[in-house]
């Protein structure tokens, strides 16, 4: 990877930007970013070209939208609906995520639309 990436940068095709003042990358999941001040908290999370930016404080992700514009061609998709593969719908106790889209673009995939369920016993707690 570190080849590829060199190969890269001494043909001119790509340059690494450094991260914006502050962020911090977890070590527990290399695509997650964090910057924290004070109260506030600014976290970013990237796949590949997609990026997600959640945090308590409005002017502070303005910042960070900022910043990535001027380094970057951007397009601001407004609230959070779909983020690879997951649904997230927002209510005001709380979040509800899940992967209807997903699952049922799978069962058109595989021609299982149609298909009927089979009935089994839970068990009972």
């Amino acid at each position: 990877m570190v080849a590829e990436i060199r190969a890269l940068e001494d043909n001119v095709t790509w340059t690494l930007e450094p991260l914006p003042l502050g962020f911090i990358q977890s070590q527990a999941d290399h695509s997650l970013f964090t910057l924290i001040t004070h109260a506030r908290i600014t976290i970013v999370l990237i796949y590949v070209d997609d990026f997600l930016v959640a945090g308590n404080d409005t002017s502070q992700i303005d910042v960070f939208k900022s910043i990535l514009s001027t380094n970057f061609k951007t397009k601001d998709l407004g609230s959070l609906k779909y983020f690879l593969g997951l649904e997230v719908t927002r209510y005001q106790k709380g979040i509800f995520l899940n992967q209807r889209k997903y699952t049922l673009d799978i069962l058109i995939d595989s021609g299982q639309l149609g298909a009927r369920t089979a009935q089994f016993p839970m068990e009972q707690i």
